[in-house]
């Protein structure tokens, strides 16, 4: 029986190693993530409206993988959708915008979101009805 014992090292022998340049990983060698729609920065987060105005509802769209990806960014209002088509890069952001106009909504508490595939962010939405003219 051999008596060589073998034993771990915590140094590294450069020398082994001179010469050799460090290259990135790319191709199939290197591991990307998938995309992710990230939402965020809903506003407005929490609003009080009157029945027939318009208002913008925006949120940040943020790809937090590594490879470029399109989706659809929805806004819902109890009902009411809108949509637009989102490419970003992986690490990319972008604020996305939707008009609403508040004329077909009835007077009421609603929960207003703008999701991705991936992910969705959600608030308040309180639409009330215009003051009655006042009578002469």
């Amino acid at each position: 029986m051999d008596d060589t014992q073998v034993t771990q090292s915590d140094s590294f022998d450069e020398d082994v190693y001179a010469g050799i340049e460090r290259q990135p990983l790319t191709g199939a060698s290197a591991a990307q993530s998938e995309a992710f729609f990230f939402v965020s920065d809903l506003s407005p987060q929490t609003a009080t409206v009157e029945r027939g105005v318009t208002i913008e509802v925006s949120a940040t769209v943020e790809n937090l993988g590594d490879l470029n990806d399109t989706q659809t960014i929805q806004l819902d209002i109890d009902g009411i959708t809108d949509s637009q088509s989102l490419t970003l890069a992986g690490g990319d952001s972008e604020t996305v915008s939707f008009t609403v106009d508040t004329s077909d909504v009835s007077a009421g508490d609603y929960t207003h979101s703008v999701s991705s595939d991936d992910d969705s962010v959600a608030g308040a939405l309180t639409v009330e009805e215009p003051p009655s003219p006042a009578s002469l």
